[in-house]
C-alpha cells in the first residue's frame, strides 16, 4: 500500500461508529487515527493517520474527541480510535463491609485519578505494572480485594471524572 502524504484538515466531529451507523464514513476514503486518552482532550493537533496522511485537527475551544468519532474533509473521513492503555482493576471480594468500601475508595481517591466503574469492579489508569504490588499493600487493611492489571480502553465515568489530575 501506497502512503498518503497529503494532509487533510478537520474542525469538527461529524458522527461516531460507536453510535450505530455512520453517514459522514459513506463514501469517503477512510482514514484510521490512533490516539492515547489524553489525545482526545487536546482540541488541536497534527498526527499522522493509519494510511500516512498528514490529519491536521483544530476543533474549537473545549471540544474534545471520543473513541469513534469521524471528522470529514471533502472524500476523506477521519475515523478516532482510542488506544487501550494499562489499567489496575480493583474488586471487593465477598460481601465487602461498608468500612472496607470507604477504605477503598479513600485510597483510590487519594490518588486523583478518573475512574471507570464496571459492576463491582473499579477502573483506573495505572502508570507502571508494578503499581499491582504498592495497590496491594495499600489496600491489605480493606479486607478481601482483588487486584490485577489489564490494558483496555479506558472509558472514565461521567461522574467520576477529574479531568486534570489523572
Amino acid at each position: 500500500m501506497q502512503k498518503d502524504t497529503r494532509m487533510i484538515r478537520v474542525t469538527r466531529v461529524a458522527g461516531n461508529v460507536r453510535s450505530g451507523a455512520c453517514a459522514p464514513l459513506e463514501g469517503r476514503r477512510p482514514h484510521r487515527l490512533r490516539l492515547p486518552r489524553g489525545d482526545l482532550q487536546k482540541h488541536r493537533m497534527r498526527r499522522e493517520a493509519d494510511t500516512g496522511a498528514d490529519i491536521v485537527i483544530s476543533l474549537e475551544t473545549g471540544e474534545h474527541l471520543r473513541d469513534g468519532d469521524v471528522m470529514v474533509d471533502g472524500d476523506d473521513a477521519v475515523v478516532v480510535e482510542q488506544l487501550p492503555e494499562l489499567v489496575i482493576a480493583v474488586r471487593p471480594e465477598g460481601a465487602a463491609s461498608p468500612r472496607s468500601l470507604i477504605l477503598i475508595g479513600h485510597a483510590i481517591g487519594n490518588l486523583h485519578r478518573p475512574v471507570s466503574i464496571r459492576g463491582d469492579t473499579i477502573y483506573l489508569p495505572a502508570q507502571a505494572e508494578s503499581e499491582a504490588a504498592l495497590f496491594e499493600d495499600m489496600l491489605g487493611h480493606a479486607g478481601r480485594v482483588g487486584i490485577s492489571m489489564s490494558s483496555m480502553v479506558f472509558k472514565p465515568d461521567p461522574k467520576a471524572d477529574i479531568s486534570g489530575h489523572g
